[in-house]
């Protein structure tokens, strides 16, 4: 972005420091109009993620994710975090998110390609709206929500409850077959099979999974 200061087509670049809003109503709304006038938005997942919304049609956001990092039965186990791509996904049709590769997340941030997630926004700025239902969704959702449309709502609705049971839990852990989805005496609740027949059609975009970190059928 620096080497491309003096180009065509410069960007100006401002931070937004969310901690700065508590009990400052003044800073809040300045916060949110400087989100208005935003063309590109670039955020880590979490509390961050609940503005975009706010931001003009035709905008883009850019969820750079995590890689996140937990133990999962005596292992260390780091698996690409997106977390609230619903946000992007369910709030708003007239905003476009893109995601830092989830194939590659996990070996650090890559700047080359987030610059070109940046050039990318500039370049498709004038994309039709609303957007088609699903676009927004990074590979691991993609997964999921193919996995919830091939089991149908009842068995999707009991692997969410069963999903849910322990909280800080998000769709990642069953796409990757992390934490209680790892073992077969885990308790979580899903379709290994055919979850592994789904993710295998998003591989070339999924972060590749050990065969000793995979449970068994």
């Amino acid at each position: 972005i620096t080497a491309r200061k003096n180009s065509t087509h410069p960007i100006d670049v401002r931070f937004m420091e969310w901690g700065a809003t508590k009990n400052d109503q003044d800073q809040y709304r300045a916060q949110l109009r400087m989100q208005s006038e935003t063309d590109v938005c670039i955020s880590g997942p979490g509390t961050s993620l609940m503005s975009p919304p706010f931001m003009r049609a035709g905008s883009f956001l850019i969820n750079v994710g995590h890689c996140h990092t937990f133990g999962d039965h005596s292992e260390t186990v780091r698996i690409p975090w997106y977390m609230e791509q619903y946000m992007a996904e369910g709030a708003t049709s007239y905003q476009k998110c893109l995601y830092l590769k989830s194939r590659t997340r996990c070996n650090g941030m890559n700047l080359t390609e987030l610059e070109e997630l940046i050039y990318q926004a500039y370049n498709d700025r004038n994309y039709q709206l609303p957007l088609p239902p699903g676009s927004n969704l990074p590979p691991e959702a993609q997964v999921f929500k193919e996995l919830c449309e091939t089991v149908g709502p009842a068995e999707c609705d009991k692997m969410l409850d069963d999903h849910n049971k322990n909280g800080d839990r998000w769709l990642e852990t069953i796409v990757y077959e992390a934490l209680e989805y790892q073992s077969k005496d885990g308790w979580g609740y899903f379709n290994r099979t055919l979850l592994r027949q789904i993710r295998k059609k998003y591989e070339h975009l999924l972060m590749e999974i050990p065969e000793s970190k995979k449970g068994p059928v």
